[in-house]
């Protein structure tokens, strides 16, 4: 798992070209899934908390913690407790976004996203918080088993596919994804590999090539300035071409979006097939 992630470009890119903080995040949870699975639900629950503190998209794993919880038959004080840690988590976020404008809450930024409930049509129901109510419901009416790597990777998904589809965000459920490999067979592997190599080529066309606000690529070659190689330019004017922006991009972009949404599908079916954890 540790060598999956580790040989991952995505966090790579994620810190160098935009300075994102998601990868302390995604520590957070996948300490908070460790903790799940090793029978600790309280303090998973307060990683998870310290995770939406940091940016708010590990509370939308609070929903099915609290389930699986539920499921193993935790107590009801037990229960709250975990709930209250989180969404101190979440009130924390607030607390140290707020003071610096409004804005922050509707305009995603490198360290803030926008809050699901804020913005969209005006009088008009959020589709994306309409989205995530809907699948936490039917994981607490459908959900019968308590497989937590399932219920709590699909989360992650839904909301990606729902508010956050870019490449670069994909970063949120990679170490969940790696835990998958561990166990998947090897058809499963391929089509994971795959998968990752379309987000990786669809976040490099977005990007002009991971480009620095320096001029430079964070593949090491220059893409602007009066010393550009004629390999670099090359690159450059493919990246800028008509035949990229018409063609080659939405192709890449709707294949990854699907092996995505085919993959969520999965993960979610598994609600279903995952045996009893003991």
């Amino acid at each position: 798992m540790a060598l999956v992630w580790f040989l991952n470009p995505f966090s790579l890119f994620g810190v160098e070209l935009l300075g994102l903080p998601d990868v302390l995040c995604i520590f957070l949870v996948a300490l908070s899934f460790l903790l799940l699975v090793s029978e600790q639900p309280f303090l998973s629950a307060v990683a998870l908390g310290l995770g939406a503190f940091v940016k708010f998209f590990p509370i939308f794993l609070l929903p099915p913690l609290l389930i699986y919880m539920h499921l193993k038959g935790a107590r009801r004080r037990l229960l709250l407790a975990a709930a209250f840690l989180g969404v101190l988590g979440f009130i924390g976020y607030f607390g140290w976004i707020l003071p610096y404008g409004f804005e922050y809450l509707e305009i995603p930024t490198p360290v803030t996203q926008q809050i699901l409930f804020v913005g969209g049509i005006a009088n008009t129901v959020n589709p994306v918080t309409f989205g995530m109510f809907g699948f936490y419901g039917l994981q607490y009416i459908f959900m019968k088993k308590d497989g937590p790597l399932p219920m709590l990777l699909s989360a992650l998904l839904a909301y990606y596919i729902l508010a956050a589809p870019g490449p670069q965000y994909l970063m949120w459920v990679l170490p969940l994804v790696a835990v998958d490999v561990v166990f998947a067979d090897r058809l499963k592997r391929l089509v994971i590999s795959v998968l990752l190599a379309f987000v990786f080529l669809q976040w490099f066309l977005v990007s002009s090539a991971f480009l620095t606000p320096s001029g430079y690529s964070l593949l090491m070659f220059p893409l602007g300035g009066g010393n550009t190689s004629l390999f670099s330019a090359a690159i450059g004017n493919f990246l800028d071409s008509r035949l990229v922006d018409i063609i080659i991009l939405p192709l890449v972009s709707s294949a990854t979006f699907a092996m995505v949404l085919a993959y969520s599908v999965e993960q979610t079916r598994l609600w279903f097939s995952v045996p009893q954890t003991q």
